[in-house]
């Protein structure tokens, strides 16, 4: 990832009409960056779900087979 100049707490603030006044370059540069950031929190947010399986799997499938749902 580039460094951001345009950052996230002014990219909030900023409307749709001051995002369209944005030069070209500018504006693909925000979307490269918001695309980065996307598949960043995509592979976190797979790891945190892959910690979570490791981490209750096994109780989860207990109670499941407990509850008779074992299917």
């Amino acid at each position: 990832m580039t460094a951001m100049t345009v950052l996230p707490d002014r990219l909030t603030a900023l409307s749709v009409a001051d995002l369209a006044a944005l030069p070209t370059t500018q504006l693909a540069e925000i979307v490269r960056n918001l695309d980065d950031l996307l598949t960043w929190h995509k592979q976190q947010r797979a790891k945190v779900d892959a910690a979570l399986d490791q981490s209750y799997a096994e109780r989860i499938q207990k109670v499941r087979a407990d509850a008779g749902k074992d299917f």
